[in-house]
């Protein structure tokens, strides 16, 4: 039943957003898992995300863009889609994240012996600036972020001493210059939900994240 009702819903709304074409701006991570090449997806995730579009019956156009530069451009509206990304408050303010599609593990790289469980209000983390610093896992908790340009660079500065830890997404680590984690230790730091969020100024955007849900919802079967 609960499939006849997402159906319905899917083909009722997917002709009024399916006119024009949907903007997406895929974050470049690791490359072998999820990549753009001549407009199309390429990687482990690729099957995946075409069906979701396929069953989403838009027409889009696919950007490979930094996570910051995806961010920037929901915000505005420059973008309808942004994809794959963690769920933050503050990213909620300016668009809507519908149904996971994916999860992925996030990796602290640390010289030092890290107690998760305890007081971090000690220790200084730096994270690439515009990223989820962990997916939300600190969003509750006092930890102090001082950000940087890249993910080398972060890392780089974490293995010199400058700091005392960076959080990595887990699918990001095989596409990770081997000599930067060169002395580093990894700790896992949990587990994330991730899918596409939809920008809330974009025209047809509530229409769109119906779609959009629906569609994974159907290539999750």
């Amino acid at each position: 039943m609960l499939k006849v009702i997402l159906l319905v819903v899917f083909l009722g709304l997917h002709f009024q957003v399916a006119a024009r074409t949907i903007r997406v701006g895929v974050v470049e991570q690791n490359l072998t898992v999820l990549n753009v090449v001549n407009g199309k997806f390429i990687g482990s995730k690729a099957k995946l995300l075409q069906c979701i579009f396929d069953k989403s019956g838009v027409d889009f156009e696919l950007q490979l863009l930094p996570e910051p530069r995806v961010l920037n451009l929901l915000a505005s509206g420059e973008l309808n889609i942004g994809l794959p990304l963690s769920r933050l408050p503050v990213r909620d303010n300016y668009a809507t994240f519908v149904e996971p599609f994916a999860y992925i593990t996030y990796v602290l790289y640390t010289t030092k012996d890290i107690d998760l469980s305890a007081d971090l209000s000690a220790y200084r983390f730096v994270a690439v600036r515009g990223s989820s610093r962990g997916g939300g896992l600190f969003a509750q908790r006092k930890v102090q972020f001082e950000e940087v340009n890249s993910r080398s660079q972060a890392l780089e500065l974490v293995r010199i001493g400058r700091f005392d830890g960076v959080i990595v997404p887990g699918i990001v680590v095989q596409g990770i210059n081997p000599d930067l984690l060169a002395g580093l230790k990894s700790i896992d730091v949990g587990v994330v939900p991730i899918s596409l969020y939809v920008s809330k100024k974009a025209a047809d955007s509530e229409k769109l994240a119906v779609v959009m849900n629906s569609a994974i919802e159907l290539c999750a079967q």
